[in-house]
């Protein structure tokens, strides 16, 4: 089972994430500096050890290789279990140690997409480029706008990822309806193109650090195209459909996260902490936890179907999420220890069904 889980690297780094989500809701109860390993275990480790597991499966798909990928996911394995020694003895270490652990991705899906000559995924190069920067300008500078700059470029990559995800979904609610098999669903490519833009403006504001009413504009303009962008699903066919409902969740609670924001920083709310921990709870681990339930069941031999638990777990995600921003602005328990324990629940709801699927059934290609 172990050998599997590393020759098929999508499950041995997503139950990796998994861990680490629980280190990080872990902290908030035994930690000294709970603020900075809480940061280290999401920002630092669950992000690119769910990114490694996606992207081990989709480049190859993509590019047609067929390679082994078990002495990659094994270098990738060892660098995130160095990083997670060497943080007993500073934060900074582990993060350097995770830098090079966002080249070696790099590095891997550079490589095989100029192999295939794949012009298609120069976008999934830049964001990956981007991470690679941002970590080690972080560890070199301590400059915590570096940490803060990695939540909208978390964004853009779950704009990049979920356009590819959206026609998945597309087809598999159209696979549902009796007549449909053939219809194809086209997400806006301006809209994509324009949040990526000014996601990719508000990301370099935060790094030049303009003033806080520039950066509520860019904000809101993120926003309200985050909104535009929701008009594509409104169709019968595809909301009728549980997972293209999670996946609506998500995206609206990021375009109001945004918003809110903006407002914050245009009127000088002291709100734009709330609003970001509203941002990376439900919407970039909200699409983490929503691709780890989809690319766990489709490449499992599985229908699309999310499980009773899965489900549930999305549920305290959104629990969590808005428990943190919203109601911790009134009650105490909200802040810390509720969004904690939701946000494990989350993920161990997902461990418990997956750890079952994988090993069960073999892995298999994508049914597309």
């Amino acid at each position: 089972m172990i050998n599997d889980f590393f020759t098929h690297p999508m499950r041995i780094f997503f139950f990796c994430a998994v861990f680490c989500v629980f280190l990080g809701c872990a902290s908030f109860f035994v930690a000294e500096d709970f603020v900075s390993l809480h940061k280290f275990a999401f920002l630092g480790l669950v992000c690119p050890l769910a990114y490694a597991g996606f992207l081990f499966t989709a480049i190859p798909d993509w590019t047609s290789y067929l390679g082994s990928l078990k002495r990659h996911s094994i270098a990738m394995f060892v660098l995130f279990a160095l990083s997670f020694v060497v943080m007993f003895l500073g934060f900074e270490k582990g993060y350097f140690i995770m830098g090079f652990f966002w080249v070696y991705l790099l590095v891997f899906a550079a490589v095989l997409i100029f192999l295939d000559k794949n012009d298609d995924n120069f976008s999934i190069l830049a964001v990956l480029t981007g991470f690679c920067i941002l970590n080690f300008l972080y560890v070199f500078t301590q400059n915590e706008k570096f940490l803060s700059a990695q939540i909208h470029l978390n964004m853009l990559a779950v704009v990049v990822v979920s356009f590819r995800v959206s026609v998945v979904l597309g087809k598999e609610a159209f696979k549902l309806e009796e007549g449909m098999n053939e219809a194809v669903f086209a997400p806006n490519f301006v809209y994509k193109n324009l949040l990526l833009t000014i996601l990719t403006v508000l990301l370099l504001a935060v790094l030049f650090e303009v003033s806080s009413k520039i950066l509520g504009f860019i904000s809101l303009g993120c926003g309200f195209i985050m909104m535009a962008r929701l008009h594509e699903m409104h169709y019968k066919v595809l909301l009728k459909r549980h997972f293209v409902v999670f996946y609506y969740l998500i995206s609206l609670i990021g375009g109001l996260g945004y918003i809110w924001l903006g407002v914050s920083e245009i009127l000088e709310l002291s709100q734009s902490s709330n609003a970001i921990h509203l941002i990376a709870i439900c919407t970039i681990f909200g699409i983490i936890m929503f691709i780890f339930n989809v690319a766990g069941l489709r490449h499992s031999g599985q229908e699309l179907v999310f499980l009773r638990l899965s489900r549930l777990g999305i549920f305290a995600l959104f629990v969590a999420g808005v428990s943190r921003s919203v109601f911790a602005m009134f009650f105490e328990v909200f802040y810390i220890i509720l969004p904690a324990i939701f946000l494990a629940m989350t993920f161990i709801c997902w461990g418990i069904n997956f750890y079952a699927i994988f090993r069960d059934n073999e892995f298999s290609k994508d049914p597309e």
